[in-house]
């Protein structure tokens, strides 16, 4: 028993702790602490303790929330009727360019943005509307090609993902526009923008929320 617990609390490893569709990382300070009097420690009890180290000293959701601020929407189902004459619709593009993105957690939230082009593509961006933050990204885009930014704490960066290969592409970011754009509590009204092919543009959005104990949210 002792064994496995010194191997997975390991100062080496990060531990994830879950509960009730929560969770919350941190690195052990040490290996477990062992009570060695009878009570606590024979063949059927061995209590121990550790001290975890969050970088991020709150708890989120489990799964990623995915978002779907731009994209074509499907029309078409089984089973179809097509009558001669008549035009028939196989997809619609959203037509609202603002979309709100709630963080139910009790602070600012990172997220993971994709900007993913369906043709050429210029210089795709996201705004606040409310509080004017943005992020702007000053590349050309090519049909598949993809910018994958992720604005979470410890984990900035932007990546260009083309034919499935991922780069580096942070030189891309418009010195202007901030990098850390963050999901502040509450709504959020989130509008995407492009200087050319915006109607080319899918965009989406990944996050979690922070609560301050498991049971939160």
């Amino acid at each position: 028993m002792r064994s496995v617990l010194v191997h997975t609390v390991n100062p080496l490893f990060y531990v994830d702790i879950r509960k009730d569709g929560k969770i919350i990382s941190g690195k052990p300070t040490s290996t477990p602490d062992f009570a060695t009097d009878y009570k606590n420690s024979n063949k059927c009890v061995q209590k121990f303790a550790f001290t975890l180290l969050c970088e991020v000293p709150f708890w989120k959701d489990e799964h990623e929330v995915k978002s779907i601020i731009a994209s074509w929407v499907p029309d078409f189902y089984f089973p179809a009727v097509f009558v001669f004459g008549e035009n028939k619709t196989f997809g619609h593009r959203t037509q609202s360019l603002i979309v709100d993105v709630n963080n139910k957690g009790v602070v600012d939230a990172g997220m993971v943005i994709e900007f993913a082009a369906t043709g050429q593509v210029k210089n795709p961006s996201i705004i606040n509307v409310v509080t004017r933050e943005a992020l702007k990204v000053n590349v050309s885009l090519n049909a598949g090609d993809i910018i994958k930014i992720n604005t979470n704490f410890g984990e900035k960066s932007i990546t260009k993902i083309v034919e499935g290969i991922g780069t580096n592409a942070f030189k891309f970011l418009d010195d202007e526009y901030d990098v850390f754009l963050q999901l502040h509590p509450g709504q959020n009204l989130l509008r995407y923008d492009a200087e050319e092919g915006l109607e080319l543009l899918n965009v989406y959005i990944s996050k979690s929320n922070f609560y301050v104990d498991e049971v939160a949210g």
